[in-house]
């Protein structure tokens, strides 16, 4: 897997970054750097291998900036671009359980790292324990949000009845559905009977 970055907050070539991947119980680190002898550079794109896998579990990129974009589940065998995002999400939540056919609630904080305005929405996937993934809350209308501004609500989602037992991720998304992701929070839900 060959990983580039791309700053937008940070600098451009987002020298810097710290690369995380984990594919089993195998993690790997790569820090993107600029140079390392007078008048040469590195390549700018990492390189991850991961003999006889096919997916990555996680790829996390800490940019320079602090920000970080998380992904998961991801073949291997492909160029990856992770751009640090203009506009950010956070939580405190990161793991919760629930009992099927009950709701949680999840704090989410939405913040413009830029000095211009962006138009947003927010959307919501879920990865189920089977490994399928789909849109489990619809994307919000357009929002703006101006330079630097940050909001916080609180987002609850429902869990049906019958839903299957076991591990969940959820994708809390924002940018422009469906083609324009800028930034996703992952977290892990446990559902039990």
């Amino acid at each position: 897997m060959k990983v580039k970055t791309r700053g937008t907050v940070s600098n451009r070539n987002a020298i810097g970054s710290r690369i995380t991947a984990v594919a089993g119980h195998s993690p790997q680190i790569r820090e993107v750097n600029g140079g390392s002898s007078f008048l040469s550079m590195n390549s700018l794109d990492e390189i991850l291998g991961f003999t006889h896998l096919t997916r990555v579990d996680q790829l996390n990129v800490r940019f320079p900036s602090g920000l970080e974009y998380e992904m998961v589940n991801l073949p291997v065998n492909q160029d990856v671009m992770v751009v640090e995002p203009v506009v950010s999400l956070s939580s405190s939540l990161k793991k919760n359980s629930v009992p099927r056919g009950s709701s949680f609630t999840v704090p989410v904080t939405i913040k413009n790292q830029t000095g211009t305005s962006q138009n947003i929405q927010v959307w919501w996937t879920a990865i189920t324990p089977a490994g399928d993934e789909g849109v489990v809350k619809a994307p919000t209308a357009i929002a703006t949000l101006s330079a630097h501004q940050s909001m916080t609500s609180n987002i609850s989602l429902s869990i049906p009845a019958t839903a299957p037992t076991g591990n969940y991720l959820f994708l809390v998304k924002t940018g422009t559905y469906p083609s324009a992701l800028v930034h996703q929070y992952i977290f892990q839900v446990q559902v039990g009977p």
